[in-house]
């Protein structure tokens, strides 16, 4: 089936996988303050996470038409890498790459880091932890509350009863005790003493030092890929991806600083990351994939009322023969545009759509 196109919807290719190295995944775009946009993406390999992934980018100076030849932003020389998150701060643009080994290693080995650049991405400074924080963390959404910053992330933890992995080397004793290793692979140890948990990193100094909020998720399921929201009250609402096609929902009513159990909502899902934005006037826009069996279309819900209704339901992008995911991007109120990236696992995509 050929891509169909929403006809309010234009969409350009900012980059394309090759023969060697055919994987590009992950867009992320925003508009800085000197009007260029950047958009970086995971490319290297044919899979992820693996060692020979990269963060690639390309900037605009024409509002998203053209796009600069792409180059690479974060590499690493024995790990790979990838960026889940930008954020823009006034003329600051930060990145926050990871570094891992491979599928097999990643709940163990990853490691999470800053980079700003103060010159409208031209250039960026070396990779550095979060200052007094954990840092085996996965960011997905960056908002501001007033002076705070808002970060929204999972982790993972060992919570299981065998808490080493099945590889050559010492026993593994606890108290005098032998632990047999799981039986089987590597990562199904992990699926099976692993939980993957949910929350918010705030900082009121920009990012000189930071707190972890909330724990959302329970032993058995992972709680991954938040992505939240500012209702008219001041209330949090936070999605959340599961292993199960509907999103979840957890709401904050203190500003982040604690965050309710997870609860189901009858949002479908294909399992996959989700977008959330809001406009000045309140209108709140949810860019996902609302069908159980994979991901596609790509369709934008339109909510006028915190969220307790969709009034508008819009199919952007449908190819059922293949994935259309991961969109991520901003408002453009000036000129009336919900501007966005997106990848079909082949090429990555730079969309505005007229609202």
């Amino acid at each position: 089936m050929k891509q169909l196109y929403h006809e309010k919807l234009k969409t350009v290719v900012v980059a394309s996988g090759t023969e060697n190295d055919p994987l590009v995944l992950e867009g992320i775009v925003r508009k800085l303050s000197d009007s260029s946009l950047f958009l970086s993406w995971t490319g290297g390999g044919n899979t992820e996470p693996h060692v020979r992934n990269v963060t690639r980018y390309s900037k605009s100076y024409d509002g998203g038409n053209t796009w600069d030849s792409e180059k690479i932003l974060f590499s690493h020389p024995n790990k790979g890498i990838f960026t889940p998150a930008l954020f823009v701060d006034g003329d600051h643009l930060y990145a926050f790459p990871n570094s891992y080994y491979n599928h097999t290693t990643f709940a163990q080995d990853m490691q999470s880091y800053i980079s700003v650049s103060t010159d409208y991405g031209k250039s960026f400074s070396p990779p550095a932890s979060f200052k007094g924080c954990i840092n085996n963390i996965h960011i997905k959404c960056t908002e501001k509350l007033g002076d705070k910053w808002l970060f929204a992330c999972s982790w993972y933890e060992i919570d299981g009863t065998n808490w080493a992995p099945p590889m050559e080397g010492k026993e593994c004793i606890v108290a005098g005790t032998e632990i047999k290793p799981t039986s089987g692979q590597y990562w199904a140890w992990v699926t099976s003493n692993h939980t993957e948990y949910s929350g918010v990193l705030i900082s009121e100094d920009k990012g000189e030092s930071w707190r972890l909020h909330g724990r959302i998720g329970h032993k058995g399921r992972n709680f991954v890929e938040p992505m939240f929201t500012f209702l008219s009250d001041g209330t949090i609402v936070m999605f959340l991806r599961t292993n199960i096609p509907y999103l979840f929902e957890s709401r904050s009513y203190d500003g982040g600083l604690t965050w309710s159990e997870a609860v189901q909502t009858n949002i479908p899902s294909a399992i996959t990351k989700v977008k959330l934005l809001k406009d000045s006037h309140g209108t709140i826009y949810l860019l996902h994939n609302p069908n159980p069996k994979g991901r596609h279309p790509l369709a934008l819900w339109i909510s006028d009322d915190d969220m307790q209704t969709w009034s508008k339901k819009i199919e952007l992008v449908n190819d059922d023969s293949r994935p259309l995911c991961y969109p991520d991007g901003f408002i453009d109120e000036t000129n009336g545009k919900l501007c966005f990236s997106w990848e079909d696992r082949r090429q990555i995509y730079y969309s505005e759509f007229t609202l």
